[in-house]
């Protein structure tokens, strides 16, 4: 099979050991593309890729030697390159900020890809909140040629009236969600509309989230230092311009501030915010993306909460498998839609469980810590074991 690879308005990194946590879905990436190259697809990446790991793709760095970083080397960096004769366009989600830019705006490189390429698009959308701009597309659409020319290269009109990004296309949204029908009507696609105002015209199919054995793994910690942990900024989605709406806040100081928790909590997080906790150690923002599994590696669980829309339409996180991977056992919020179907419900927790099921994870030999979590992250299959055929098509 042969993948077209891009990035929905913005460069991307590849090499996770390294990479900036500003730049967010490498932890998905990473894996992804390896073990796309381990079952033998052709990999084609139209991106611009930070330079750094252009040079491990092209075999030019010190890092490119080492063994483990070979597979790289099998991905094809076409950015400037339009499609040839891909199977899919594959386009990771991204924000619609049409300010974006390098060459040009990215948001416009991405449209002038898709105005090359007819075929099957899928739009692999693991952040619940960065829906592909179709009621941008719609709108342009009824627009005259005369209200199009108007606009310069940052604009939806220019850019959606010049470029068809749905002419010959068939186009699937990968997502996350276990409540579906919740995912089309509070995803908000531009122009004050959702995925299911174009239910019609677009497929929908669940993916969870994936890991590769290329990630990070850590030996269970036997007397870590924390009782439970969250890596994560203080607003769900974009690191820089989370939705205020979406605070993690009340989730976080209801769970686990409180006198009998050794809470640790690392991310970007206001000052003003972090003042409120009473029992809870902030950290900071610190590290690099890839240093998560090991910040995990130091706490017995891992708490996972969300925030209302997440939780309503039941979107699956990496973060428990970051500390699965990093040897915590995460705590799941019952709030999350179908949580009990999808995880182990003997870790879904309320506020008035939660220390008790610390407790208990704490009174296991590491032995038996390792047991549990070998078996809570069957629940997360990785990225070799899915149905890519089913997926793709």
């Amino acid at each position: 099979m042969k993948i077209g690879f891009l990035r929905f308005n913005l460069p991307i990194e590849i090499y996770l050991p390294s990479a900036s946590v500003t730049k967010l879905g490498t932890e998905f990436r990473y894996g992804l593309l390896h073990d796309w190259i381990e079952l033998g697809y052709e990999v084609n990446i139209y991106s611009e890729v930070v330079k750094r790991d252009v040079n491990l793709i092209n075999g030019k760095s010190l890092l490119a030697k080492k063994p483990e970083n070979k597979w790289m080397q099998e991905l094809n960096y076409r950015f400037g390159e339009y499609p040839r004769d891909e199977d899919v366009l594959f386009i990771e989600c991204g924000p619609t900020n049409t300010l974006f830019s390098g060459v040009e705006p990215y948001i416009l490189h991405t449209a002038k890809i898709l105005d090359k390429y007819e075929g099957r698009v899928i739009y692999w959308q693991h952040d619940g909140k960065l829906g592909f701009p179709f009621g941008e597309v719609f709108k342009v659409k009824r627009m005259s040629k005369e209200e199009i020319a108007k606009y310069g290269p940052t604009h939806f009109p220019h850019i959606f009236g010049n470029y068809d990004v749905l002419k010959n296309k068939e186009w699937k949204i990968l997502h996350s969600a276990l409540n579906e029908e919740k995912f089309l009507k509070e995803v908000h696609v531009r122009d004050g509309t959702t995925y299911y105002d174009f239910r019609d015209i677009l497929e929908f199919e669940f993916i969870p989230p994936g890991h590769s054995d290329i990630n990070p793994w850590f030996d269970v910690r036997e007397n870590p230092k924390w009782d439970c942990m969250f890596v994560g900024g203080e607003f769900s989605g974009s690191v820089n311009s989370g939705s205020k709406k979406i605070s993690r806040f009340e989730d976080i100081k209801t769970f686990c501030d409180r006198e009998g928790i050794k809470f640790a909590l690392i991310g970007k997080w206001n000052n003003e915010t972090v003042a409120k906790f009473k029992y809870i150690s902030y950290l900071g923002r610190i590290g690099t993306h890839g240093d998560v599994y090991s910040f995990y590696n130091d706490s017995y669980t891992c708490l996972w909460v969300q925030g209302k829309m997440y939780n309503e339409i039941g979107w699956i996180v990496p973060r428990p498998i970051d500390a699965l991977r990093g040897g915590a056992i995460p705590l799941a919020d019952e709030k999350i839609y179908g949580i009990d179907k999808f995880y182990d419900k003997r870790f879904v927790v309320t506020p008035d469980n939660i220390i008790d099921k610390i407790e208990e994870i704490k009174s296991l030999n590491p032995e038996d810590r390792n047991e549990l979590r070998l078996k809570l992250i069957k629940h997360f299959p990785t990225w070799l074991d899915m149905d890519w055929d089913k997926l793709l098509n």
